[in-house]
């Protein structure tokens, strides 16, 4: 299990994005590798899931001991 969390491109999986200083929910946010657009707000929900199937996934472990 990766001890956090990391956005990847769905099209070239990609960590690196290219983003305005401080973005707001409808900016564009470009992957850096292949171009790939998104919404701020896409991306930001994203790793909001992401970040609580890890938090679940860390607890279940722990109560499970």
């Amino acid at each position: 299990m990766p001890d956090s969390i990391k956005l990847i491109c769905s099209n070239c999986g990609s960590d690196q994005f290219s983003q305005p200083e401080n973005p707001q929910p409808s900016d564009i946010i470009a992957c850096a590798g292949c171009g790939n657009t998104s919404r701020f707000d896409d991306l930001q929900a994203a790793a909001i899931k992401q970040a609580k199937e890890f938090i679940e996934k860390q607890l279940s472990n722990i109560f499970r001991k």
